[in-house]
């Protein structure tokens, strides 16, 4: 399955299911940085019809071309360092052509 080829559809169904619970007014705002940034263009262009605001920030610039792939080529660095991440593994690896004297 490819990255955030759901989340638009998956978001689209919770933001309505929050909408229909005894518990919400039915007017559904959202706000996270990162994937969950991301993650709020990919639900707004389904145009829920609760989601009443977003406020995305430290978003993916082009997510469907640079996620986890840039230009074409796959990065594995990139993928290495977001599992860590995920996994809460202390790991990073550093790209220096020079060391530091």
């Amino acid at each position: 399955m490819a990255y955030f080829s759901r989340e638009g559809q998956d978001g689209y169904d919770l933001i309505e299911w929050i909408a229909s619970q005894t518990w919400s007014n039915g007017r559904i705002g959202m706000r996270g940085s990162s994937y969950t940034g991301t993650n709020q263009w990919f639900i707004a262009r389904e145009q829920p019809p609760h989601l009443s605001c977003i406020t995305p920030s430290a978003t993916l610039g082009r997510p469907m071309q640079n996620v986890p792939y840039f230009d074409g080529a796959f990065a594995v660095a990139w993928a290495i360092n977001w599992i860590g991440l995920a996994l809460n593994i202390k790991v990073l690896i550093v790209n220096q052509s020079h060391p530091d004297p």
